[in-house]
Parts: structure tokens; sequence; C-alpha cells
């Protein structure tokens, strides 16, 4: 049970909403019988009431083990492709990322790295336990380490430090910064990127399918700030992108001046806040009432995107037929706590279905087009 916010220390804190779901949404099983029997995990959402920030307050990170087959590759989607191109282009481009030694702190299978070094004369350095050579092109310009990044491996130069969808996952973000700061290796110059769910899209948007178990927090550019900032960082650039469902912040290990005694939160996230217990279960019920039309008209309907969101949905809301995803990966297994198959978009039939339900709109045109080559018809909703 933690009784200060991880973020600014506060102890106004406020709880919300609570269930119970499977701890891994990214880990798919070789059968349904072994999804049915994933282990679950108790949620308790909690805010704070000075910087927003929003986590699980009784959050146990013991029953999270990062092995190979945890996968979250979104680079499959050609959207995805975009925005992660787009966004190395910029760091290459802003930090003059050219003959550099970087280090990625979470770097999956390596795709975005792979970006940030090829063709620049990069020496990259991978740091992931769920790590999977196995799905990884090699490539001389790149190391990999099944191992979590630490002052152990001070031997390796750090001109720029890469950390995408990782700090929502540590129980004790705060720590988990100062450590990294004081990595000797880290010049006051060294710049960081850091990448997060956006968790005013979860709240505002009630973007409701990213409440997962694996992830602990959920920041808002206050509370990113602050923990940046209470750890020693000095914020260069902070800013929402991929249709406002990530915070992106840039740093240097310069220490900068904290803002904390001048949270004001907009009073839009306050109220938010202190009504998403009612707009959580308001938004299911929504739902489930939906999706029972389609049902008696002779069709189910299936959800498109096997991720956090899509194994979300069919355990919030069920009544799914299957997934559906382009990740070769996840094809073929089965989804913790309901144990519904993914399938890939060719093994699709026309009718199969009454209606497709998208779990992120970014996809949706992509989605649509995929539909129409195959020349299925059916409806398209977005969760």
């Amino acid at each position: 049970m933690y009784d200060t916010c991880p973020a600014c220390g506060s102890q106004d804190l406020h709880d919300s909403i609570s269930f119970r779901a499977p701890v891994f949404c990214n880990v798919l099983y070789k059968t349904k019988e072994e999804a049915l029997q994933a282990t679950q995990g108790d949620f308790q959402g909690t805010y704070c009431g000075k910087c927003g920030h929003f986590f699980n307050r009784i959050f146990d990170q013991t029953l999270l083990e990062y092995t190979e087959d945890y996968d979250t590759s979104l680079h499959f989607s050609p959207k995805f492709q975009v925005y992660a191109t787009t966004l190395a282009q910029h760091l290459i481009s802003t930090y003059d990322l050219r003959d550099k030694s970087i280090i990625e702190i979470g770097c999956g299978r390596g795709d975005f790295l792979r970006l940030l070094c090829e063709g620049q004369g990069n020496q990259g350095h991978g740091f992931d336990t769920s790590y999977d050579d196995r799905q990884t092109e090699s490539a001389e310009f790149l190391t990999f380490y099944r191992e979590y990044f630490d002052e152990s491996h001070d031997d390796i130069s750090a001109d720029f430090i890469v950390c995408r969808h990782v700090l929502e996952h540590v129980d004790n973000p705060l720590e988990f910064l100062e450590r990294l700061r004081a990595v000797p290796s880290f010049r006051s110059d060294t710049v960081l990127y850091f990448e997060v769910p956006n968790g005013v899209y979860s709240l505002k948007d009630l973007g409701v399918w990213d409440f997962i178990y694996e992830h602990f927090s959920y920041f808002n550019s206050h509370s990113l700030r602050v923990i940046f900032e209470r750890a020693g960082f000095r914020v260069l650039d902070l800013r929402e992108a991929f249709g406002g469902q990530y915070l992106c912040i840039e740093v240097e290990c310069g220490s900068g001046e904290s803002q904390i005694e001048n949270l004001s939160l907009e009073r839009n996230l306050k109220e938010c806040l202190s009504g998403i217990q009612r707009s959580f279960k308001e938004k299911i019920n929504q739902w489930q009432d939906l999706l029972s039309t389609p049902k008696k008209e002779g069709g189910g309907f299936a959800v498109w995107g096997a991720g956090s969101k899509g194994v979300s949905f069919v355990n919030f809301v069920g009544g799914a037929e299957f997934l559906v995803d382009l990740n070769p990966g996840k094809q073929g297994r089965f989804t913790p706590g309901t144990g519904l198959e993914v399938r890939s978009p060719d093994s699709l039939l026309d009718r199969e279905v009454a209606a497709y339900i998208v779990m992120n709109p970014n996809y949706k045109d992509e989605i649509a087009a995929e539909l129409k080559v195959k020349g299925i018809e059916a409806s398209i909703m977005v969760a």
C-alpha cells in the first residue's frame, strides 16, 4: 500500500476505480487452458490531489517477470512505423546523433534503437530482460543485453539515453530516475529521452482500456515534469505525441528548478479524476449494451489489436469471438483471462463477424483499408 504520491510526494491521495485483471496483457499463451489460468492481480486506482498523478496503490511488482514471452512491439503497423521513424529523425537532428554511443533502456526487440543507429555511425546498446534474439536481425552496430541497465554498466559511454514505455512499469519511479541520474558515465550534457502513455488520454478522454496491471503509473504533464525535476534533471522539452496518447520528455542531467510548489491542476482534469470511477463503469456498460446488437443480428464482434487495449477490452466487456493482430508473434496464441484466439488478417473471412472493434483510433484508417482489400464487409467501431 502506497501512502504518498510516487511523483510529487504528496499525501493528498484519493482512491477511485478498482478491479481484478491478468497481471500481463502483453504475454499471450500457447493454449486456451494456459490463458484462462493466467495470474491475476488487484488494481486500486488512486489519484494525487496535488499533481494529478494516477497510480495503482496496491501494485505488487513481484507478480511481474518480464521474459522473452513479453511482446509489445508495434512496428508491424505502417502507421506506427511512420511515427517511430519521424521521432528517430527528430532526435538525430536535434541532438546531432551521429558517431555517438546510444543506450536504450527497455529496448524490446530493438526496432527503435536500430532506427537511431543505422546509417548514422552510432553504436547502440539495448537493455531488456524480455529481449528475444530470435525476432531480431543482428547488426554490428547493435549490442543487446538481456538484463536491466544499472551503474554496473558504467563502461558504456552514454552520449544519449532512450527509455520508451518503461517508467510507467516501475513501482518506485523516483528512485529509478535518481539511480539513473547517478550513473558515473552520464555527463552534465547527457540528454535522455523518455516516453510514457499519457494518463490524461486515459482519464479525460476515457481511454479506459489503458488501465492495466502492468502499469503502476499514469503520468500527466504535471506529474511527469515534477518527478524528473525531483530526481535532479533539467527539462528541455515536454510534449504530447501520437494523437495525444503519449507524453514525451527530453531532459539533461544538469539540475533544474523544481516547479512542485507552483502546481495548479486544470479544472477539467480535477473533474475527470474525481469522476473516473463513475465514468469507467458507464463506459463498460455502454459497450456491453452496444455490442449486444450485432450478436442478435446473427454475427458477433472481433477486436482488432491484441495489445494492452484489446486484452483489457475483452476482459472488461466480454463477448468477443476472437482478436486480430498484425504481429506474427501473437497470432495463434490466446489472451490471458479470456482465452480468446488471436488471428492474422489473412485468416479473416467475409461476413464472419458483424463488427470489428478497433482498439486504437490511430489505426482505424489502416484497418479499414486492410478489410477493403480483402473484400470484407463489416462495421468498424472505435473503442
